[in-house]
């Protein structure tokens, strides 16, 4: 598989025009962006993200006073595949965010993958409550 995806970016590159390569890459990624970035804000309202402008991966601050650990083990249980931000920044963020990779998902599988991130978002909220 790796050769594959290997030969898909790399052919572009080799045709000398790189510019063009960028911009193909680019615009397709602020199509997967943009996908889950409205995905979110209709089923997840009162999380916090970071729209980034460029890049592969979106950063979202879950419920206050809640361990992006914990949220993250909880939506992998769920189905989701992030990462806690425990493992992408120095200890003054580390339990602050979650980590989402775009560029990997399909526009059209975002949206089935943010339902059950908002489960798992309510199950972690409701238990909160609950204590």
């Amino acid at each position: 598989m790796l050769r594959i995806v290997l030969r898909i970016v790399n052919s572009p590159m080799r045709s000398n025009r790189p510019a063009e390569h960028i911009e193909t890459i680019a615009t397709e990624m602020r199509v997967h962006r943009d996908a889950m970035i409205a995905a979110l804000q209709s089923r997840l309202p009162e999380a916090r993200l970071r729209v980034p402008q460029g890049g592969y991966f979106l950063l979202l601050k879950p419920l206050p006073q809640c361990s992006a650990e914990q949220f993250s083990e909880l939506a992998i249980a769920h189905g989701v595949d992030v990462t806690s931000g425990h493992r992408c920044f120095t200890r003054t963020f580390r339990d602050s965010f979650l980590r989402f990779s775009y560029s990997g998902v399909p526009p059209e599988q975002v949206s089935e993958g943010i339902h059950w991130l908002g489960e798992a978002y309510r199950e972690l909220d409701q238990s909160r409550n609950a204590s």
